[in-house]
């Protein structure tokens, strides 16, 4: 695997109870991955003409190319999975993949969480995960293997 550069960048948001910050800005594993690049801004932000930043907490943007086959991406994915007790496979505005990452958190649970829609290849990832479960639907939750119909 190619060496990269690594960046952290820190989002919050003035509007957030101080609750809801702490829980937003305290250290998630939120998409380090080796998928591919992050995108900072999220076209559905930008739709719903948000003037704030949305709190993410560190982020650690890895800078790779997108030309990764979809066996790399497959493997990229499998090696996720064996390396992290909890993945999950989620979408930032998809209400079953908040319930399921809010589930995880009430049993303090801290899983390894990929949001599909802030890569730039999106498309090939989540193709890749539907060749290997069977599921075109988020979110994609492993815990050892991977769990249907959650």
């Amino acid at each position: 695997m190619a060496a990269s550069a690594f960046a952290s960048a820190f989002f919050t948001c003035s509007s957030l109870s101080s609750s809801r910050r702490s829980f937003l800005t305290a250290p998630h594993r939120l998409v380090p991955t080796d998928f591919c690049k992050v995108r900072l801004s999220h076209p559905k932000l930008e739709q719903r003409q948000l003037s704030h930043c949305v709190a993410f907490g560190p982020l650690a943007l890895r800078s790779m190319s997108n030309s990764s086959s979809p066996s790399d991406i497959e493997d990229i994915i499998k090696s996720k999975n064996s390396e992290n007790a909890v993945v999950i496979y989620s979408k930032t505005w998809c209400p079953y993949c908040s319930r399921v990452k809010s589930l995880f958190n009430e049993v303090k649970v801290k899983p390894y969480i990929v949001e599909l829609d802030e890569l730039d290849n999106e498309v090939e990832v989540q193709a890749a995960l539907q060749r290997l479960t069977g599921q075109s639907s988020v979110p994609n939750v492993f815990i050892g293997n991977f769990i249907n119909k959650i």
